[in-house]
């Protein structure tokens, strides 16, 4: 017996070490209840083997639900680590994954350089060179980074569509004007070809008649022809009332001659 409680005391598991003190004191037990009437027996010893293993046993008793408390509370500091690593490790995917996104809209992202049409680089610094000197600025330009650049072209660039900007609303203005202009001289010419067409359309008329009348003297003249006799054909002057005697008079003078 002394073997085995040294062994139980030895043992460091409090589990372990109750299940070796309770098979003691099955054991013992079997022991004790093996005795008959004739038998001689140390009723002190048994008592104190059976007090001590007892008294093992409660210990370990209290070892192993000190034990299971202290294993419990490790689990829930176990289990809240866990859930704190899962969490983390979540945040962690969350992160990840906005990673992942903003890199493709960053790959997928036109700048603002990108859809502007800049003025060449060369321009760009022939300019803002001198905009430095005139701020008393020289020399900035050579501890400019990237951003810094894009900026400055970017700013320049808006400068320079201002100034084209109010240039063309002053071509604009100005073409208002000329387009007024040329629609009251387009006013002025097409009354002068109205004024000119009626002036035709007279002209027109007047000719007609003039034909006519000349049309006239000439079917005369081939009849006095053919008779033998000369015809003076007469030409209409500005005032016929004024010349018509003189004309008569004249024909009728030419026609005795003739005769």
């Amino acid at each position: 017996m002394i073997k085995v409680i040294e062994a139980v005391k030895a043992d460091t598991h409090p589990a372990h070490a109750l299940l070796l003190s309770l098979q003691e004191i099955r054991e013992l037990g079997k022991y004790i209840s093996s005795f008959d009437g004739e038998d001689v027996v140390d009723v002190q010893a048994l008592h104190l083997q059976t007090a001590t293993l007892f008294s093992l046993a409660r210990r370990h008793l209290r070892e192993v639900g000190t034990h299971h408390v202290e294993g419990k509370r490790r689990m829930d500091e176990t289990r809240v680590q866990l859930d704190a690593q899962r969490t983390r490790w979540r945040n962690l995917e969350y992160e990840r994954a906005d990673l992942l996104e903003e890199i493709r809209k960053n790959d997928a992202f036109e700048s603002v350089e990108d859809q502007v049409n800049l003025a060449s680089e060369d321009h760009f610094w022939s300019q803002y060179k001198a905009e430095l000197d005139d701020e008393g600025k020289g020399g900035a330009e050579d501890t400019m980074n990237g951003h810094q650049l894009a900026l400055c072209r970017l700013e320049f660039e808006l400068k320079e569509r201002l100034s084209l900007k109010k240039e063309l609303e002053g071509l604009r203005q100005e073409y208002s004007r000329m387009a007024a202009e040329s629609r009251k001289k387009q006013v002025a010419l097409d009354a002068l070809d109205t004024r000119v067409l009626a002036y035709f359309q007279n002209a027109s008329a007047i000719l007609a008649e003039f034909g006519v009348f000349l049309n006239e003297d000439e079917d005369t003249a081939m009849k006095d022809a053919t008779d033998g006799t000369p015809t003076l054909i007469s030409v209409p002057t500005d005032d016929p009332e004024e010349h018509g005697d003189e004309g008569r008079r004249g024909r009728r003078e030419d026609q005795e001659d003739s005769g």
